[in-house]
């Protein structure tokens, strides 16, 4: 794990809006302390931190709460995108070679399901299951690569928490914040296209 600096400073959540105090971090060079600010804090006296110094920064894009919504969101959707390929006829599930009948289907769609989400490969492997493309030329020609079947679910479940407000194309952390020092030694985490703090 690499080291950073840290600014706590106030943002929006993108997925709620709600502002939550996040850490944004930033790298200088020398991180190995691993320091903490807060937004505005004087660093007077820092040699990497003069004055009208900017730094790429990255922080969490949502909140503590919309994280652990995203989290449930994420097993609640994988699991919907499999069995919903699966009724579709799209994806057929296979225990040793055999199509499960609906009576197991049924059984896996309403069994548990981990709240975390799951790492589909894993919980198939785990249930001695595999996926496989209903068009046998298909399934064919993609089991040389073990994971397409598993690739179709893993789209579509991105879909769905599309769907549900989810920015899925950008992932969880962003990358386009900045930190910089201002004339006056205050350090500031800032979007890009914000006016520079003096």
């Amino acid at each position: 794990m690499g080291t950073y600096r840290t600014v706590v400073a106030p943002f929006p959540c993108e997925h709620c809006h709600a502002t939550f105090a996040s850490d944004v971090q930033f790298k200088t060079g020398d991180d190995r302390d691993m320091q903490r600010y807060e937004q505005g804090q004087s660093v007077a006296g820092d040699p990497l931190l003069r004055p009208g110094s900017v730094f790429e920064a990255f922080a969490d894009r949502y909140c503590p709460t919309c994280s652990g919504l995203l989290s449930r969101d994420s097993a609640l959707l994988v699991r919907a995108a499999l069995f919903e390929l699966v009724e579709a006829n799209m994806l057929v599930l296979k225990r040793y070679g055999v199509v499960l009948t609906w009576s197991e289907l049924l059984a896996l769609k309403n069994g548990p399901w981990n709240s975390q989400p799951p790492h589909l490969q894993e919980w198939l492997s785990g249930r001695s299951l595999s996926l496989h493309f209903t068009n046998e030329v298909d399934d064919q020609t993609f089991q040389a690569t073990g994971s397409a079947a598993v690739s179709r679910v893993e789209r579509r479940s991105t879909q769905l928490l599309a769907e549900r407000g989810w920015h899925t194309d950008s992932g969880v952390i962003r990358d386009d914040l900045q930190v910089l020092v201002s004339a006056s030694a205050q350090l500031w985490a800032t979007l890009p296209a914000s006016p520079n703090v003096a």
